[in-house]
């Protein structure tokens, strides 16, 4: 964790994304250099206003940390990637972080009584030993259903998290477009070059494994902001029952769009 937290991306984090998504600054400083081709500045400044736009949608995210460092990491360069408009890396860190935030909710609230003898770094492993044991092999499907066994989630949570499981999870790690369309279609124009014949129709989109990589991105790109705020949410909303005391170190953060 030191190692993420002294990174150029921690540091870029903390500080210079609030600057750089402030203004104009940078695309002054690239209007203004004669040797930057005019095509790159189109470019930059269509970055810039994008990314601007994509910041401010999760400037609560950027700024505002767990209080967990073990997931500080993923916060970060999620953010990171949201406000770059890499979309696909948002989604699956996402799912990273989905992931990894409910083994250690479960691990961390499953904790047994230390032996008080033993060395304090023997205390600790000692505690944790079972729970991670239990916990941390299981797959998502499994650490879902123990969350909402224990109390961690409810009931609708469980049901939401079953379709991210599916629609985000399971179709992006595996690259399964029957997980991600399911029967749905889209227009399609096919052409015979020997006969010259046009032929258009609704077509399956898991039917066709040329459109994986655009119906990927494009599944990414509607996608990426709102499920990573809602997992966001879920983490802080969470978090203190697993830490009582971080119930009054969470600033409110903004409602998302569609709940």
């Amino acid at each position: 964790m030191f190692g993420f937290m002294n990174s150029n991306l921690a540091r870029f984090a903390d500080w210079a994304f609030p600057l750089v998504m402030r203004g104009d600054v940078l695309v002054r400083i690239v209007e203004a250099d004669i040797q930057i081709p005019k095509s790159v500045k189109d470019a930059f400044k269509t970055w810039a206003v994008s990314s601007r736009t994509c910041y401010e949608e999760i400037r609560h995210q950027v700024q505002t940390e767990y209080g967990l460092p073990e997931l500080e990491a993923l916060r970060v360069e999620s953010c990171a990637n949201i406000i770059q408009g890499h979309w696909q890396s948002a989604v699956c860190l996402t799912n990273i972080l989905l992931e990894a935030f409910l083994k250690l909710a479960l691990i961390y609230s499953n904790t047994d009584d230390p032996d008080e003898k033993a060395q304090p770094l023997s205390r600790l492993v000692g505690s944790l030993s079972a729970p991670v044991e239990k916990y941390m092999q299981m797959d998502l499907n499994g650490t879902i259903n123990a969350a909402r066994k224990v109390g961690l989630i409810d009931k609708r949570t469980k049901k939401d998290l079953h379709t991210f499981r599916e629609r985000f999870r399971n179709a992006f790690f595996h690259a399964d477009m029957q997980a991600m369309f399911g029967d749905e279609t889209t227009p399609v124009t096919g052409l015979d070059f020997g006969t010259q014949d046009i032929e258009h129709s609704d077509v399956a989109i898991r039917a066709l494994p040329l459109l994986l990589g655009e119906a990927l991105w494009q599944t990414a790109e509607a996608n990426a902001i709102t499920y990573f705020k809602i997992v966001d949410a879920l983490i802080r909303e969470t978090l203190p029952k697993v830490f009582p005391h971080l119930n009054a170190e969470q600033p409110e953060a903004p409602g998302v769009e569609g709940e």
